[in-house]
């Protein structure tokens, strides 16, 4: 199971605006008066180290509370927080006059790395009229391209786009390329066809481009420039000194996009994702509710193997809302007083490090209630790189002893994960409801003992650790 991010029509975005837009071309960036205000609107500009909350529009003009959404002459913009700003862009390319259509970034630079053939980019030919190969070994097909008398620029790849990929793809490209990396070309173009061309893009929100002025200087990222002289190249085409020629604004146009490529890619692998962007960091790296971490030793009773055995303490605190439910319908013990809100949460922090049967017996009823006599939950180990490093398991027993704090799996699921019991720590989510479960069975971990590259044959997901192996090889040939 994987994840992918998915290509919006920027064209659909524009329509849904719920703010009028300001188009970038329109910005006359010969004058000083028209850059300030670009300027303004690209980039977020901290004064000292302190966050100004002071509500204002985009231009400072209308400024302080009492003014809250009341919309600038000058800039167009409500005033409004810093704090409070929408995510979306209200900052907008349009394309330039005798451009029929703007490529989608991301699906340029998806589709980039495919055309490379033999050193030269063939998307990069086609699309770029003043393009020069960095070498004579694509001749060949350069002058085939030549022969068909289609042109190269972006409007000539807008036109003829459905020909074009299925000349590449089917055609040249399949000699150099892997057929499945083609397959999948294909088939992300047959998903996302709607969404590859528009006449409006987004220009990256304003909040991701920060200037701090302080007393020792001017301080900013320079991953942002990229974007930054694209926008600035899109004005320049509209307003230039002197007229340009329709293949100029087709350089300059593609030019541009690709300046954009040079800033999204990064920006999404660097900051966005990897280890320490801003998605693990402030969602996936941030505590789950219902969610659970330790360190795992063997499960050594018999047992199955969709089997997981939490320790006393942390099963008291992931199930603490379950817990508290039962309570609320329970004496509290040698009384005939049901347990108030109050005391049940006295009662579950006394015993969360302390053994006490009516615990116990709640959680037998827990498990006893769970669908397939278990509860439901997802066991993994971060990253989930691979097929089985997240896997559908049942809690079925609790560790009565409140001094062991590891979860014990069966060493049968463990090869998936890449795990053992050397220290390992891996993580699991309670799953509430029978939808969900539904939805995430294709998890279970039987499901992954067949391989899916070769027919009939068993993955490498599902074999014994070798330690094990050897244990039972001593015990065989041994007895011990």
């Amino acid at each position: 199971m994987g994840v992918e991010a998915e290509i919006v029509s920027h064209d659909e975005l524009f329509n849904k605006l719920t703010t009028a837009p300001v188009i970038i071309n329109d910005f006359d960036v010969t004058t000083e008066l028209d850059r300030e205000r670009l300027n303004q609107m690209i980039m977020t500009r901290y004064e000292g180290d302190t966050l100004d909350v002071v509500p204002s529009c985009e231009c400072k003009r209308v400024k302080y509370e009492h003014n809250v959404g009341v919309v600038c002459d000058h800039c167009g913009f409500p005033c409004m927080s810093v704090t409070e700003r929408p995510l979306e862009s209200l900052l907008w390319i349009a394309a330039p006059r005798g451009i029929d259509a703007l490529i989608n970034p991301w699906a340029l630079h998806v589709l980039k790395p495919i055309f490379a053939y033999k050193g030269t980019n063939l998307l990069d030919w086609i699309t770029n009229p003043s393009y020069i190969p960095p070498n004579n070994d694509a001749q060949n097909v350069l002058q085939y391209l030549k022969g068909l008398n289609i042109g190269r620029g972006i409007n000539t790849f807008y036109r003829h786009f459905d020909d074009l990929m299925n000349l590449f793809l089917r055609e040249i490209l399949p000699n150099n390329k892997n057929q499945q990396q083609m397959d999948d070309t294909l088939l992300f173009i047959q998903m996302y066809r709607h969404a590859i061309f528009s006449k409006y893009i987004p220009c990256p929100s304003r909040i991701s481009f920060i200037t701090e002025n302080t007393a020792t200087g001017t301080y900013a990222d320079t991953g942002m420039t990229p974007a930054i002289n694209a926008m600035r190249t899109f004005s320049s085409i509209e307003n230039s000194p002197t007229p340009l020629k329709p293949r100029q604004i087709e350089v300059m146009t593609i030019k541009a996009l690709n300046m954009l490529v040079a800033y999204y890619a990064p920006f999404i692998a660097g900051q966005l994702g990897g280890k320490p962007g801003w998605y693990r960091k402030h969602i996936f790296g941030s505590r789950v509710n219902y969610s659970f971490r330790g360190v795992i030793s063997s499960l050594s009773d018999p047992h199955h193997y969709e089997d997981l055995e939490m320790p006393w303490p942390m099963a008291v605190m992931t199930l603490k809302v379950h817990l508290t439910s039962k309570l609320l319908r329970r004496c509290v013990p040698g009384t005939d007083q049901l347990f108030s809100p109050n005391e049940i949460n006295k009662f579950l922090y006394e015993h969360t490090l302390r053994y006490h049967p009516l615990l116990d017996e709640l959680f037998e009823e827990l498990i006893a209630e769970g669908p397939r006599g278990g509860i439901a939950v997802i066991f993994q180990r971060n990253p989930t790189l691979t097929r089985l490093s997240a896997q559908r398991l049942y809690i079925r027993r609790i560790k009565k002893d409140p001094k062991i704090n590891t979860i014990s799996p069966s060493v049968n699921i463990l090869s998936g994960m890449n795990a053992d019991f050397d220290g390992d720590a891996l993580n699991g989510i309670v799953i509430l409801d029978e939808k969900t479960l539904l939805k995430l069975d294709p998890l279970a971990p039987h499901n992954g003992v067949l391989d899916l590259r070769n027919p009939r044959a068993i993955s490498g997901h599902v074999s014994l650790p070798a330690p094990i192996i050897a244990t039972i090889a001593n015990f065989i040939h041994h007895g011990r």
